[in-house]
């Protein structure tokens, strides 16, 4: 006695659940006492003659709820506390009757508190059968362990697998139980989604010569499923063929579910070809997320062939098939198909939703439908559904970029008619509606308004997203005052800037019509003392004032600070610092040898120019006459297969030995009489010879740079 008190003072500690210990001893208290009585029968010879599990079995033809059958059933199907209690009477009663092995009934009770996931009623059986003397088995830790894996609960987990080994040998367990326990411990880590703990599992039963079977690798995909992580899946999946787990059902399904889950709808889907080679089915889950994959590739075709495909296998769509589908038709510009899912799932007795009707509402504005957009508002209130505040955000989002802050106001007396407040994204989408159309004067306004609405209210906070939005407008027009009158009007009112605001405030310095460098520096330098770090836009914003002034040197002291703090210089910075050495008043040679190091520079950190960054340094060596060096950049940008543009051919017309190439490119694409007005009919018949064009341009594209690679200066 004084071993097993021990004991069950180590034993591993639980989550703290409201259970009494009272009742699981009561269920203990009766049973010695009992034991000695012989159970109850019509006639000995007939009790010697049929087993105690059998007779239970007979009993509970009668009457379901009593007896062995009962907690059998409850073993299996047992889901709320109240299923626990049942089982908890039976156990009672059974023990009282003494007539089959305590711990074989307490490992029944146990394997309901593991389907029901009741961590603490199984910690509270396990400490009542050590206090009684009852010797734990295999079958008593495996019970314990499932039940805090059905919570993810992977530390517990663990704590009582080394509570298994501390009181039980494994020479004295088979190799199938070590399988099952581990198992039990991945699958800990795949409710957890910890992926390396499952990893670590699996490499301790690799080390201890514990065999892994199908439910071992099927753990494992379900926690790279979960994560996802396609490449650790794919790695397991060969580990696994190579110890001779052959695949099935459900490993097919758990692949497919993690490409699905991942995006990865072109794997995902020859991974469905290969569950019907297998004969697997697909559950409803697997579908949602290849729809909402197709959707998110904008290939409607494909979300309706999957979709269509989940109903002919009698599989009933959830709201996520239907919200994905109906992305997938709103992304595709597909009104009809839009219009008719809503209708059918009305038919089906389906409740479209909020989700549903914002995504149709939001189509309607993008295509300026306006009075359907405001029916379908109507309808979904008929529902009983109120759009949540992201559908007015994005619908407020819409109607900015469409320069029609009117609706946006609109809009805004629905949301508050829905009896929703509006928020920091709401207050963000107005400003952006307003300066979109430069109305700045309305947007300080409401600025204002906002401001002092929040301060009435206890649940809304006023952050510098809408602020930044201003800024952000005044930047397009260079009210470099304005923004700093901004900025001054956040401190005063204590509202905090971020790494946004000054990337604003900085762009806004950086404007054509009024650049100012050095003001764009104190700004960076102020976010910096304020504990913010600039990121790669903001260090190209000052990068793009400096090149604009021609002042190269303070250009690439920037650059080299961008590196010295571990921040990668974009392409689109390397442009500027190009632009910067073709406004600066070097001597030929030396920004002939700028452009070409700087270009090489950036090819060997990985940063490979685009065809702008090309143009602007033909630009630039056009500039400084460094005509042999263009010509060489030109045919190495083509040898890249870069497709040049108009910008292109501009940069590249008074270069010698690529006028010719300018002419005939621009004659054979139709740019020459860009600057006339076109007719309908001829912009129809424009279009219809592009590809024309484009394809003769191309044919005649090869002669011409052979012609380039040979020519010779006079």
């Amino acid at each position: 006695s004084s071993s097993s008190s021990s004991s069950s003072s180590s034993s591993p500690s639980s989550p703290s659940f409201s259970s009494s210990s009272s009742s699981y001893r009561s269920a203990f208290s009766t049973s010695s006492a009992s034991s000695s009585t012989p159970p109850p029968s019509s006639t000995p010879a007939a009790s010697a003659a049929v087993s105690p599990l059998r007779r239970d079995y007979k009993a509970g033809a009668s009457d379901r709820w009593t007896g062995v059958p009962a907690m059998i059933r409850l073993g299996e199907s047992a889901e709320t506390k109240e299923d626990v209690e049942k089982a908890r009477a039976i156990l009672k009663s059974q023990l009282r009757n003494g007539e089959l092995k305590e711990s074989f009934l307490c490992n029944m009770f146990l394997k309901v508190c593991a389907t029901a996931g009741d961590t603490a009623a199984a910690v509270e059986t396990y400490e009542e059968m050590l206090r009684k003397g009852i010797n734990p088995t295999n079958k008593t830790f495996g019970k314990i362990i499932q039940c805090f894996a059905k919570h993810g609960d992977i530390e517990s987990a663990k704590q009582w697998a080394d509570e298994r080994e501390r009181r039980i040998d494994d020479k004295m367990t088979s190799m199938a139980t070590r399988t099952y326990i581990s198992n039990m411990l991945i699958e800990a880590c795949a409710k957890a989604g910890d992926l390396e703990s499952a990893e670590s599992v699996f490499k301790k039963m690799i080390d201890e010569g514990i065999r892994p079977d199908g439910i071992t690798l099927s753990s494992i995909l379900g926690v790279c499923a979960s994560v996802p992580d396609t490449v650790r899946m794919e790695y397991w999946i060969k580990q696994m063929r190579q110890l001779g787990i052959e695949f099935d059902k459900v490993h097919y399904v758990h692949v497919t579910h993690a490409y699905a889950e991942a995006g990865m709808v072109s794997e995902a889907s020859e991974w469905v070809k290969k569950c019907d080679e297998a004969g697997c089915s697909l559950d409803q889950g697997v579908y949602s997320l290849l729809i909402k994959g197709h959707a998110k590739n904008k290939n409607a075709a494909e979300a309706k062939r999957i979709f269509k495909r989940m109903e002919m296998e009698g599989i009933v769509p959830d709201q996520i098939a239907y919200h994905s589908l109906m992305k997938a038709l709103v992304d595709t510009d597909d009104t009809k198909g839009a219009e008719e899912l809503v209708e059918t799932m009305r038919a089906r007795g389906v409740q479209p939703g909020s989700v549903t009707y914002g995504m149709l509402i939001l189509h309607y504005a993008k295509i300026g439908e306006d009075e359907k957009a405001a029916a379908v508002l109507a309808r979904c209130r008929e529902d009983g559904s109120t759009l949540p505040v992201t559908s007015y955000t994005s619908i407020l989002k819409c109607y900015g970029q469409l320069r029609r802050p009117e609706m946006a106001f609109q809009w805004l007396k629905e949301l508050q008619n829905d009896g929703l407040v509006p928020d920091n994204s709401i207050s963000t989408a107005i400003v952006h509606a307003l300066v979109n159309v430069q109305r700045f004067e309305e947007a300080e306004r409401w600025l204002e308004t906002f401001r002092s609405e929040s301060l009435a209210s206890s649940t809304l906070t006023v952050n510098a997203d809408a602020y930044n939005m201003y800024i952000l407008g005044l930047s397009r027009i260079g009210a470099i005052e304005k923004a700093r009158e901004t900025l001054q009007m956040m401190d005063h009112h204590r509202i905090e800037a971020n790494e946004f605001t000054y990337f604003a405030l900085i762009r806004c310095c950086a404007h054509k019509r009024r650049v100012e460098a050095g003001l764009a520096f104190e700004y960076l330098q102020e976010m910096k003392n304020k504990g913010l770090k600039p990121d790669v836009f903001t260090y190209s914003q000052v990068v793009n004032a400096y090149a604009k002034i021609g002042q190269v040197e303070r250009v690439e002291a920037l650059v080299q600070e961008m590196y010295a703090n571990d921040i990668q210089p974009s392409v689109h910075t390397y442009t500027m610092v190009l632009s910067g050495i073709k406004n600066s008043m070097l001597e030929q040679k030396e920004a002939e040898e700028r452009i070409l190091d700087l270009l090489k520079s950036m090819k060997e950190r990985g940063v490979p120019p685009n065809m702008r960054t090309y143009n602007e340094a033909l630009r630039a060596l056009r500039q400084f006459k460094a005509y042999e060096s263009a010509r060489k950049l030109f045919l190495d940008a083509m040898e890249n297969k870069e497709r040049f543009d108009s910008y292109t051919l501009e940069a590249i017309k008074h270069i010698p030995g690529l006028e010719r190439f300018s002419l005939l490119m621009k004659k054979r694409l139709g740019m020459l009489d860009r600057g006339r007005r076109k007719t309908p009919r001829e912009n129809t018949k424009e279009q219809i010879n592009r590809k024309q064009r484009q394809h003769a341009a191309r044919d005649a594209e090869a002669e011409l740079l052979e012609g380039i690679r040979n020519y010779r200066p006079n």
